[in-house]
């Protein structure tokens, strides 16, 4: 109990310093906020994040009345007006501060049959469609698993580290970039670091000079008891990756 209590404690001084001090201070190096005004960076940024967790369809209306509960008064045009390319760097900037606030404070338990590699690295992808008018920024791949897919979509890459439960990501692509070519680089894994991804981020190319101690499991081929020695995990996945 008194572990999850110190969780619930360092997660909220995180939110508190990125969506209050950090948020204002990158309103202003955004450009966003060129002087003061009566809508800060963290009146923003909290009235859309608190407002879409919400009701994800909220509408401006709904969200001045959000605003509303910082003490902050603003028409839904005057809302309006802050949607900037600007708003979309600041937003951006909030999450990466958040997944790095995150980075120096892991949380994740490492599991004991884990801890034979220097880094056990799971990475994945996720595309979130959006709307057509975003076409010439976020071009969507036109089809996915076969089907016809959004025209405009942003796909997000992630890769976990399950040694100590940190995050690098997400780094944002256009929806129709490739997981073989993924934005998170290769360099930084251990010699006889585990790397786990789907068959999708296999690519001979991708894994070309790395060293012969990295493993990529890029399906488990049959299920593997939790109890395994990592000896016969790593022969499993390394029989599933054949162009290492």
């Amino acid at each position: 109990m008194e572990g999850a209590l110190s969780s619930v404690a360092q997660i909220a001084q995180i939110l508190g310093e990125v969506l209050e001090e950090e948020a204002n201070r990158l309103g202003r190096e955004t450009g966003w906020q060129q002087r003061e005004r009566a809508l800060s960076g963290a009146d923003f940024v909290q009235t859309l994040l608190f407002g879409w967790w919400q009701e994800p369809e909220i509408s401006l209306d709904g969200l001045t009345q959000v605003a509303g509960r910082r003490q902050v008064q603003i028409t839904a045009s005057g809302l309006h007006q802050r949607f900037t390319p600007e708003a979309a760097q600041l937003l951006f900037q909030i999450l990466s501060h958040l997944v790095e606030a995150h980075f120096r404070r892991p949380l994740v338990e490492t599991l004991p049959f884990l801890r034979a590699f220097p880094a056990v690295l799971l990475e994945d992808s996720s595309t979130i469609a959006l709307p057509r008018e975003l076409v010439p920024i976020w071009q969507g791949s036109g089809k996915e698993d076969g089907k016809v897919s959004a025209p405009a979509s942003v796909k997000l890459f992630v890769r976990l580290d399950l040694r100590n439960g940190t995050l690098e990501g997400p780094a944002l692509t256009a929806g129709r970039h490739t997981d073989t070519c993924s934005p998170l680089s290769l360099d930084d894994i251990p010699a006889g670091g585990l790397y786990l991804a789907d068959l999708g981020f296999a690519s001979g190319q991708r894994f070309m000079g790395q060293t012969p101690a990295h493993v990529a499991g890029m399906r488990m081929p049959g299920p593997l008891p939790l109890t395994s020695p990592p000896t016969a995990l790593l022969s499993r996945l390394s029989c599933s990756a054949p162009m290492l």
